[in-house]
């Protein structure tokens, strides 16, 4: 389930970029989290995020319909 979508502008030159981040939504808590350096999903890092970050890009890999296949 997609909660929020944030488009962040670059303050030194005005353009913008697309901020993703994905949660498999089997941990709870506030998504930053400053302490937390391990993730279940992905290797160790300094994310300072929730334990169920997961890699953005595999929303690549969904599966989506076609304008065809929606129904009207």
């Amino acid at each position: 389930m997609l909660n929020q979508v944030q488009i962040t502008p670059n303050t030194q030159t005005g353009n913008a970029m697309l901020h993703l981040e994905v949660y498999k939504g089997d941990s709870s808590g506030p998504l930053t989290q400053r302490n937390n350096k391990t993730y279940k999903y992905i290797p160790e890092a300094n994310y300072e995020r929730r334990s169920d970050l997961i890699n953005p890009m595999d929303v690549l890999r969904l599966k989506t319909k076609s304008e065809k296949d929606v129904k009207k």
